[in-house]
């Protein structure tokens, strides 16, 4: 059981040619409202509040309303990249779509969060017990090994964290092809598409780790140049911690940097976000078209 990876980015890259206005046009305006808007409002806006806590509640308000409003932009986005696949030639109005049906999308987004946190809970719990079974009297004979053992798990519980939130990625799709069935059965279908096809799905997610990796240099770049030129580097060559981690910290928060890396990444987001997720919509119309061969429809 398999897809043809080459091909479905290939009639992504095609599609992506067809909408007016063009890809990088409807990805820009997307970028802007849920990376750009939320920056631009943690920089302008009082970081502290005044003695009765008001200011801080509508801190709390405000960046919760920014959350709730990316995501359903984000679910607009989605909308947009599977008419884009299905060259339905869709316009920015996709992107608004998602907020004739708020309450389903946040529901859905908040169930898959809360099933993840589950499965992290459950992953975690389970090799945390291992290690403490099998590799606790290792760890007593020889302490040192207790900071690669710690990596490991780590490493192995952000890897089947992400192979199991692939089993919800296409849950956006099923509720856009079925907004009136609601945001759970949105999910139960997709945990039931992705029964058997999870090796390909993470095979196609690979495939793109060079652009993944690149996109994060370019995002990373002003900050390791800033961190080079206010002597960070030096500073841990000296072993003074302390100081490197409160002028990193100073860095992290500075707006110019932050523009910056913005700035840099930007060219690449431009096209590589559609691109993805244009050829994740195409996997999910691939696997439909699979099902019907095999299973009665949804």
């Amino acid at each position: 059981m398999g897809i043809d990876r080459a091909a479905l980015k290939r009639q992504a890259r095609e599609a992506m040619r067809q909408p007016r206005p063009p890809f990088w046009a409807v990805t820009l305006v997307y970028l802007l409202l849920t990376a750009w808007l939320p920056d631009l409002l943690g920089f302008f806006l009082p970081s502290s509040g005044d003695e009765t806590g008001s200011v801080n509640l509508m801190l709390l308000f405000l960046r919760i309303l920014t959350i709730l409003f990316s995501v359903v932009m984000g679910f607009g986005f989605d909308l947009w990249s599977l008419w884009a696949s299905r060259k339905l030639n869709p316009d920015l109005g996709a992107l608004l779509e998602g907020f004739s049906i708020t309450g389903r999308v946040i529901w859905m987004y908040l169930n898959i969060v809360l099933r993840l946190m589950l499965w992290n809970f459950f992953l975690s719990s389970c090799l945390l017990m291992f290690s403490l079974l099998l590799l606790f009297p290792l760890i007593q004979a020889n302490p040192a090994l207790i900071y690669p053992v710690y990596w490991i798990d780590a490493f192995l519980v952000i890897a089947a964290f992400w192979v199991l939130s692939l089993r919800y990625a296409l849950a956006p799709f099923l509720l856009a092809d079925y907004p009136d069935d609601g945001a759970v059965p949105a999910i139960s279908r997709s945990v039931a598409l992705m029964r058997g096809w999870l090796w390909p799905l993470l095979k196609l997610e690979l495939s793109f780790a060079g652009w993944f990796l690149l996109s994060f240099l370019l995002a990373q770049g002003p900050y390791g140049f800033f961190l080079w030129r206010s002597g960070f580097f030096s500073l841990l060559q000296q072993g003074d911690w302390l100081t490197a981690f409160s002028l990193y910290q100073s860095l992290a928060v500075w707006p110019v940097t932050a523009l910056l890396s913005r700035l840099t990444a930007l060219p690449l987001a431009l096209w590589f976000e559609p691109y993805h997720t244009v050829t994740l919509a195409s996997f999910y119309t691939a696997r439909r078209q699979a099902q019907k061969h095999t299973a009665p429809p949804l």
